[in-house]
């Protein structure tokens, strides 16, 4: 058990960092505590952290206790305003069916159009008790930390569900306020960005261009005319009859949301011609080439692009807009470090599964921000008005 009269573990010094900053994060906030194990039971009154650092608390002859359900926990649907702060082992069946019941949930809270979060604290405590873990096959295994190596420790985990603010708020206590830091931390959110990825164009800046490449303040080729609003989103180039195809870079500069994980993006160009119709111009896409757009460079700080324009090769005014997407999430190297795999290799200073758990949640995470309608999912939107000569 992490806790026993013999054991001042971590875990019951978190426990009641816990609270103090639940109750931080606001003065009028209602708090609800409660015990689960296959269900959920409700404790009476604001005392359950209080109760929660009794071994008492831990019946081994309570059968409701025998397992671990924590899909009886995350609120489905979750409401506003609302944090839910577990305590748990990610205790896991070697069968996906119980990942899946944890996953499910949070996979219907996430919206591309909501600021729902998931949060993890991962901590690492004193232990001294038998260890129930589903992934040893039903068996049990005494067990007791060596206190002079935390390496020993036995991982346990706070996740922390709401809206992305108010898990920041959660985190931001126990990484600058508390006595007891987290060894590691992650919050999956389908909105990683501090604000949406646009060009930042500095039009006495030339140093993106290449030799045979010019920038006007608007674009004009004697049949159409573009001058946009804000110059600054919109990159206006002409590619005169001496440019080469080489190779031009845009820098991007962009922030995470704090403790988010860094993304790894894809680009989904739009191609139109604007061609003069009597004193106005339409918009065509029949029949045009496809712009690759490559990314140079992505360090969490700014992105580097370099669309190819060499298959631009009838002369005209062409409008290509570049939506940027989240292909994926970059995986932390401690998921895999904190997790064992298969049955038969059973660590107890790690978690059964962690990696797979953490992995498929990033998954729905992504999955969450990609739909199939056009633009939807989009985390930045790149503009050039193109001339070709």
């Amino acid at each position: 058990m992490f806790i026993n009269t013999n054991l001042n573990s971590e875990y019951n010094e978190t426990l009641e960092l816990i609270d103090r900053a639940a109750i931080g994060l606001s003065d009028q906030i209602t708090r609800k505590y409660y015990r689960f194990g296959k269900t959920k039971e409700l404790i009476a009154g604001n005392n359950g952290a209080i109760a929660a650092r009794s071994p008492g608390f831990y019946d081994l002859f309570n059968k409701n206790l025998f397992e671990t359900n924590l899909k009886t926990v995350i609120p489905n649907p979750h409401q506003a305003n609302q944090l839910s702060i577990i305590v748990t082992d990610l205790y896991t069946d070697p069968q996906q069916s119980q990942i899946n019941q944890i996953l499910d949930p949070i996979k219907n809270n996430f919206s591309p159009n909501s600021n729902y979060a998931v949060g993890i604290l991962a901590f690492r405590s004193q232990f001294d008790g038998t260890i129930f873990d589903i992934g040893l096959g039903d068996q049990e295994q005494n067990y007791t930390t060596n206190s002079k190596d935390p390496k020993t420790f036995r991982p346990f985990y706070i996740l922390v569900l709401g809206d992305y603010d108010l898990v920041h708020k959660f985190f931001d206590f126990f990484q600058q306020n508390s006595s007891i830091k987290p060894q590691k931390s992650v919050i999956l959110s389908p909105h990683p960005l501090e604000k949406p990825l646009f060009l930042n164009i500095n039009d006495k800046d030339k140093s993106s261009l290449a030799k045979g490449v010019q920038r006007n303040v608007n674009i004009n080729n004697g049949a159409v005319q573009v001058t946009p609003k804000n110059r600054q989103l919109v990159e206006r180039i002409v590619l005169t009859k001496d440019y080469q195809n080489e190779k031009m870079q845009w820098e991007i500069p962009y922030s995470l949301l704090p403790d988010t994980l860094p993304p790894e993006f894809e680009f989904e160009p739009e191609l139109t011609k604007l061609e003069k119709v009597g004193k106005g111009c339409k918009y065509s896409r029949e029949n045009l080439p496809k712009i690759q757009v490559n990314q140079e460079k992505s360090d969490g700080t700014k992105l580097v692009i370099s669309p190819d324009f060499s298959t631009l090769t009838e002369p005209g005014v062409y409008q290509l807009i570049i939506n940027v997407k989240v292909k994926d999430f970059q995986t932390p190297k401690w998921w895999q470090n904190w997790s064992f795999e298969q049955v038969q290799d059973f660590k107890p200073n790690k978690t059964y599964k962690l990696n797979t758990l953490l992995s498929d949640l990033k998954n729905i995470t992504v999955s969450k921000m990609q739909d199939p309608n056009k633009n939807s999912g989009s985390i930045g939107q790149f503009v050039y008005i193109i001339q070709k000569d």
